[in-house]
């Protein structure tokens, strides 16, 4: 017959429990087909205890020794909700996972819940109550309490304080730990480090590393109080500690006597006796006593006439090891580029990739701390700008102001990661010498232009040994709308097309059509007249920064070009997606200017001649202009105006609502495209050689373009796509 734990308690009747849930959980349990009542009790502190049996499924294999009856002991004290505590009172019964650590180590004590206490306050009742005890003997016996899914079981809990450290990997004769905060409960929070740190109590220390064998999870400990149970604690885990200790301590008396003695374990832990190692825990216990104290203590050394001597033969024992108090510490290791991988889920080989990064404002700089956060990319950071008061309104930093932006971002990225992953170069990457960015630029595998400068573009753009992808993030005037442009992996579309491309986005699709609108206003925060900022919250910054540092992360895996606006409603907040087809370009060498044009355009404009032969047609082109650089980005056409007049040899184009058309356009894309020049075709079967009448038209136009600085271009299609740009 089985013994049964006795319960430390009076025996009393049912009607005498006063407590809400006990008597919640006695009327389940008398209710249950599956439990029988055996007594109810009141116990010295007025706590009230439910003594049961209950039936448990235990099948015909089960795995731990779980009885088909089990006596069961749910106890009720007397906080303000009393959260019962439940013991099986079998004196027999297995230690298995998923037990509560109670003082003495029967009866077991069963923990019900993964669910904070406050969590499962909010949906408890009687039955569910018993229930769930059910269900845990259950499990427990087929050995399925603890799911495939969850965290294996700490082979220690309870602990003094918090130790945050470096990865360490071996022992040190002299580390030194501060503590910066206590907190409420008493707690230490220390951090390890390699030299004394200057205005702080510094406790030098001499730092073990030991590893214990692979350990099975599911039994855990009590926090040692002295040695001596770190040593059997260790041993448990087939690691013998003593002789190292005693060589440690011989070692460390004659080189630093003031120091305590810091063990750092770690522990490699398999699910199953029969798997792999799937996780390694780490403890941290410190000596109470320094290492001069702890030799004379247990006697390994001894006062004399000559100072302090060591004792020859001597042994170390376990009287000697309860002696030496210790406290537990829970380490954590410091932050590091391969944590932010593993918990913002990003391929760990992501850290690898050389990111250049211009433009480090409000924008730029949350959008590389979250990059920094999740442990991607090694950067450098381009930014001529200080940190100025007027900046904290919406700039990651939050530092000593006048300060380059990009040195204190470089500081705190790398104190974050505690690894030199970003450096910064204050300067102007278009005014500054070229020769001070060319080697990250040129080493770089991402550029990213986050600086909202058209003149920054078209610098990367038209540098000839930059041979890396170039993706460029920004927002529109109001700060509703982010807009990144990206290069393919090819660099078939060079960022500066891409641009050019997106300006025709904003007339030529209508949801886009606001794009430009600027809703906000200006604040001046000095004297010059280029002293203001955009008023823009704060929230849309963070907002779109979160969408770009992901947007980042994904296109560069991604072979081909893109153009995504990421439009936001101000009243709501609510973000939707636009993705603008990219096209693919022909760059073309005119002289004293170069000549951008796509597929889009020659498509548009032979798509229009189809339709309107035998008869000749045209219109006017629609482009950007670099003037420095001398390039014309030819991206649309305004076609052929109703009044025009068409025949199958000649062509004469009508103005009826040409002007317009054309101030909506440069309305739509804040004055970026404009007129460029005029098109025409030819019959079928003529190819693009220009005619005589053309030629007249050419000088024409040279004349009317020359009166504002620009040069005339003419575009002739002819048959099957040939087609000629005339320019001068």
């Amino acid at each position: 017959m089985e013994e049964y734990l006795p319960i430390d308690g009076t025996i009393i009747e049912i009607e005498e429990l006063t407590k809400s849930r006990a008597r919640e959980a006695l009327e389940a349990v008398l209710s249950s087909d599956f439990c029988r009542l055996v007594n109810v009790y009141v116990k010295a502190d007025k706590s009230e205890v439910i003594e049961f049996d209950t039936e448990v499924e235990v099948g015909q294999f089960p795995r731990n020794d779980v009885m088909p009856t089990e006596r069961v002991a749910a106890e009720f004290g007397n906080e303000a909700i009393p959260r019962p505590r439940v013991y099986v009172l079998r004196g027999s019964f297995p230690h298995l996972p998923h037990m509560n650590l109670e003082s003495k180590p029967l009866p077991r004590s069963l923990c019900l819940y993964e669910q904070a206490p406050e969590e499962v306050d909010l949906f408890w009742t009687g039955f569910t109550f018993v229930e769930r005890i059910r269900e845990w003997l259950k499990l427990s016996a087929v050995g399925e309490l603890h799911q495939e899914d969850q965290p294996l079981e700490p082979f220690i809990i309870g602990y003094h304080g918090t130790l945050v450290l470096p990865r360490l990997t071996k022992s040190s004769d002299l580390v030194f730990l501060n503590s910066f905060y206590i907190q409420n409960d008493g707690k230490v929070n220390l951090f390890l480090h390699s030299e004394p740190l200057h205005g702080f109590t510094n406790l030098p220390c001499s730092l073990i590393l030991v590893e214990t064998p692979p350990v099975t999870h599911g039994v855990l400990h009590h926090a040692p109080n002295t040695l001596l149970d770190v040593v059997r604690l260790l041993a448990s885990a087939g690691l013998d500690l003593s002789n190292k200790i005693i060589e440690h301590l011989k070692h460390v008396y004659q080189h630093h006597p003031k120091n305590r003695i810091l063990f750092l374990v770690s522990l490699p832990k398999k699910r199953q006796d029969d798997e792999e190692v799937s996780s390694t825990e780490y403890h941290a216990f410190i000596t109470a006593p320094y290492v001069e104290q702890i030799c004379l203590e247990i006697g390994l050394y001894e006062k004399n006439e000559y100072g302090n001597g060591l004792v020859l033969g001597f042994s170390l024992n376990e009287e000697h090891l309860n002696k030496i108090g210790i406290e537990i510490l829970r380490p954590i290791f410091q932050f590091t580029p391969l944590n932010g991988q593993i918990m913002n889920s990003v391929p760990t080989d992501s850290g690898n990739v050389k990111v250049c990064a211009i433009g480090m404002g409000a924008l730029g700089s949350q959008v590389f701390l979250n990059c920094i956060r999740a442990g991607y990319g090694h950067w450098v950071l381009i930014d001529h700008d200080c940190l100025w008061p007027h900046n904290l309104s919406r700039h990651a930093l939050s530092g000593i102001v006048g300060i380059p932006k990009a040195t204190n971002l470089s500081v705190l990225a790398n104190t974050m990661v505690n690894k030199e992953v970003s450096k910064a170069i204050v300067g102007n990457l278009v005014t500054d010498v070229k020769e001070m960015f060319a080697s990250d630029l040129t080493a770089a595998n991402l550029i990213l232009d986050m600086s909202a400068s058209p003149s920054v573009l078209k610098r990367l753009s038209s540098d000839p040994e930059i041979e890396s992808r170039i993706v460029s993030v920004f927002l529109n005037a109001s700060g509703s709308d982010l807009v990144i442009l990206s290069e393919d992996a090819d660099l078939k579309v060079r960022i500066d097309h891409l641009e050019a491309q997106y300006f025709r986005s904003l007339f030529s699709n209508t949801s886009l059509s606001d794009h430009m609108l600027v809703h906000g206003k200006v604040v001046r925060y000095s004297n010059s007249c280029s002293d203001v900022s955009a008023v823009i919250p704060q929230d849309r910054i963070a907002l779109h920064s979160a969408i770009a540092s992901a947007q980042i992360k994904n296109i560069c895996t991604e072979p081909g070009s893109s153009i995504r606006i990421f439009k936001m409603i101000p009243d709501t907040n609510e973000v939707s997606r636009v993705d603008v087809p990219t096209s693919e370009t022909q760059e073309v060498d005119a002289g004293a200017w170069t000549l951008i044009y796509d597929k889009y355009l020659l498509d548009k404009v032979y798509d229009w001649r189809e339709k309107r032969l035998p008869n000749e047609t045209g219109g006017v082109l629609l482009g950007s202009v670099d003037m420095l650089r001398r390039r014309i980005y030819v991206l649309d056409t305004i076609l052929s105006p109703k009044d025009s007049m068409e025949y199958p040899t000649a062509y004469v184009r009508g103005i009826d609502g040409l002007e317009e058309t054309r101030k909506k356009i440069l309305d739509l894309t804040g004055g970026q495209v404009q007129y460029v020049g005029e098109w025409h075709s030819h019959p079928k079967g003529h190819g693009s050689a220009p005619s005589s009448d053309d030629l007249k038209l050419f000088l024409w136009l040279k004349g009317n373009m020359a009166k504002i600085g620009m040069p005339p271009l003419m575009l002739i299609a002819g048959s099957n796509y040939d087609y000629r740009f005339i320019i001068e």
